[in-house]
């Protein structure tokens, strides 16, 4: 047993356990109809969705200015009869931010530890995250592909993490993480959506004022900070624009939007003493583009586009459905409409996975051959991209580059397809590479267990920066520098549609369970990385000893601040989302 079916709806319905039925019948075609139309209202808005995606990439982003700190606080301070915190009046959301930053700056002002002793001051900080890519589609991962040729040049020029994972199975709680230094549960963020019941969306969380993120530290610390950004859930609203100077992009944009974006933001990086630039690559997100030439060199399927792919699936469904062979196919009147519609539904991941699941599609099936062969092209494209992003930022030996992904995707390894609906290894495995300065360590693999937590304090201690006190993550400064780190557990969890996931390990041993109905799995990963076999019952003492350390944790882990503004977003907005795969 696995989370997806503790999350899923019944593999098979009534209607199929009732028998066959005869091509031809008025009322039984009608019924496969109305199905099939009910199906279509969640799974998809055709194959138009993904031009919709794309339109807009040429368009470009001016580089907009936060607004001055000093401003904020002096429009705070204009309000004489406002109180002197923001949990005793009605302040409005620019008074309430500008009295949390002023708070902050004190504090990180007062946090004034020795400088690490592999701080150096003045260097610059590319920090380059890769949504959505799972550590075994790069080649120095294990990649059975021609993948990322750049990155692996790359990493024989870095210290290499073998064993990293992110803190949550999707972007917004896990890029919280990496900036807060802090798991989801502690900075509030478990969802990043709330949700009114199955697929009732109404809003997204947002960061307090009062989190302290690694961009302002380092602003503090006299960095010109700027963001790119291509995913709509990381965009200001949401409070993750926290010490950015300069933060570009406010929606969902794909390649060449990053190319245009760093075109922008050039002139204001050249004119810097020291840099600390976060370039995220929303590609290789669904929808999986077709990139030529990867794609058809390595599709293995039958299929050569998501026409193709989008009227097979439809056709196999109506026949599953019907109980009805070629003979039947070839006589019946609604075959047509069923093959157009079935091209519209390529464009929805859920409405795949959904398909797929129903169908019992085995794992080498055309299906999946076609799907993976496309997440591996836009890999592929993604790791030209970076190679453009270097030659363009001219980075050089002095500058600190830190590659990593916020977390993987499944490629129907465990029968599903997407991400945020589990907690296995191919969603929280996620590569990470460090380029010190001057290439130290080059070449250098580790393979103890780090999570993205340890990010924030890692970049800190190496540019010479104090470290906040309160960070559940440590500095990987140690490990680089050839010493050992003590043995910690860490932890994984995700809110998915109201049913929490949490999750501890202590490598090799990793331990989850749905909070809800506490189901409970139990993995070791250096025997079984695919986690293929559920050893929980037959480790029993191995299961209750994880289970109490995750209770405890569990009980403590809480944010120091409330987090439980929503932003609501608009029908459009929820459109998009549904496009991209997070939900039907």
């Amino acid at each position: 047993m696995n989370e997806q079916s503790a999350n899923t709806t019944s593999e098979k319905n009534d209607s199929k356990a009732q028998g066959p039925r005869r091509p031809g019948v008025a009322v039984a075609a009608t019924a496969v109809l109305v199905l099939i139309a009910a199906v279509i209202g969640w799974l998809v808005a055709g194959l138009s969705a993904q031009e919709e995606l794309a339109a807009g990439q040429n368009e470009r982003d001016t580089a907009e200015e936060l607004s001055p700190e000093m401003e904020l606080i002096e429009a705070a301070a204009v309000k004489k009869h406002r109180p002197a915190g923001p949990r005793r009046g009605k302040w409005g959301p620019a008074q309430k931010r500008a009295y949390w930053e002023m708070q902050k700056r004190k504090a990180i002002a007062a946090q004034t530890p020795p400088p690490a002793k592999a701080g150096e001051a003045g260097i610059n900080v590319a920090l380059i995250v890769l949504d959505t890519l799972r550590a075994d589609h790069v080649g120095v991962y294990g990649s059975k592909r021609d993948t990322t040729p750049f990155l692996d040049s790359l990493a024989r020029q870095s210290v290499t993490f073998t064993n990293v994972f992110s803190t949550a199975p999707w972007t917004v709680p896990a890029m919280f993480s990496m900036f807060t230094g802090l798991y989801p549960s502690e900075h509030g963020i478990t969802d990043g959506t709330m949700t009114g019941g199955h697929n009732k969306v109404v809003g997204q969380q947002v960061l307090p004022g009062e989190a302290v993120t690694l961009t302002e530290v380092m602003q503090q610390g006299g960095y010109t900070t700027l963001g790119i950004c291509t995913n709509y859930h990381l965009n200001k609203q949401f409070g993750f624009s926290q010490g950015f100077e300069h933060f570009i992009g406010d929606d969902f944009r794909f390649l060449p939007f990053p190319d245009i974006a760093i075109d922008a933001a050039l002139p204001r990086l050249r004119r810097a003493p020291k840099y600390f630039l976060w370039l995220h690559y929303l590609d290789p997100h669904f929808p999986f583009y077709l990139q030529s030439p990867w794609f058809g060199q390595w599709n293995e399927s039958k299929l050569h586009n998501y026409q193709d792919f989008g009227a097979r699936i439809m056709m196999d469904f109506y026949r599953d459905f019907n109980g009805i062979g070629d003979e039947g196919i070839a006589a019946d009147e609604h075959v047509e409409p069923i093959f157009k519609l079935g091209q519209a539904v390529a464009a929805n991941l859920p409405s795949v996975a959904w398909l797929m699941r129903r169908l019992e599609v085995p794992k080498d099936h055309d299906y999946v051959k076609f799907l993976q062969a496309a997440y591996a092209s836009n890999v592929r494209q993604t790791d030209e991209a970076v190679e453009r992003a270097f030659a363009k930022l001219g980075i050089d030996d002095e500058t600190l580059v830190i590659v990593v992904s916020d977390h993987g995707e499944e490629l129907y390894d465990n029968g599903w397809w997407g991400h945020r609906h589990t907690l296995r290894q191919n969603l929280i495995h996620v590569p990470m590479m460090i380029r010190l300065p001057k290439k130290k360590a080059a070449g250098k693999k580790i393979d103890s267990p780090v999570s993205l937590v340890d990010l924030m304090p890692t970049v800190l201690e190496l540019t010479g920066q104090p470290i906040p006190q309160n960070l559940s993550g440590k500095s990987l400064v140690p490990l680089m520098e050839g010493e050992a780190m003590d043995d910690r557990p860490l932890f994984v969890e995700t809110d998915y549609l109201g049913t929490p996931l949490r999750g501890i390990v202590e490598f090799p041993w990793k331990y989850m369970r749905n909070q809800k109905k506490g189901t409970e799995w139990l993995f070791h990963l250096g025997t079984d990385p695919l986690e293929e076999k559920n050893v929980a019952e037959d480790n029993a003492a191995k299961t209750a000893k994880l289970r109490k350390k995750l209770d405890e944790w569990v009980s403590t882990a809480k944010p120091d601040w409330d987090a439980r503004e929503i932003v609501p977003l608009s029908p459009a907005q929820l459109e998009k989302l549904k496009k991209l795969g997070y939900f039907h």
